[in-house]
């Protein structure tokens, strides 16, 4: 930044410092977890890795809650998309410090 007074010329500095991530700070990324079959035409099965305690959220892709459920020592969970109209839909499984987001394709 410069700025100019009187026929001074004054030298600023300035420090920025970007962060190009997009999670939330100190959330880590919940792996083992998948969805099949992809695409679906009613129900799809999560594959959670025997996670101890987990929420579990179906959203549509405009950001609308459609369905969350909490469960705990579960190795899988069957999510029905029967009553669903086609198209993408998202499913988040969180823990206390990490979390995933799965694509979904109805048909």
């Amino acid at each position: 930044m410069i700025k100019q007074e009187k026929n001074k010329l004054k030298t600023y500095n300035l420090n920025v410092n970007l962060d190009s991530s997009l999670s939330i700070k100190g959330s880590k990324v919940l792996e083992g977890v998948s969805v099949y079959p992809n695409p679906t035409s009613d129900r799809v099965k999560l594959l959670l890795n025997n996670l101890e305690k987990a929420t579990i959220s179906l959203f549509s892709l405009e950001g609308v809650l459609l369905q969350t459920m909490n469960v705990t020592n579960t190795k899988n969970v069957n999510i029905d998309l029967s009553n669903y109209a086609e198209g993408m839909y998202l499913i988040k499984v969180e823990q206390v410090d990490k979390n995933c987001t799965l694509k979904v394709f109805k048909f």
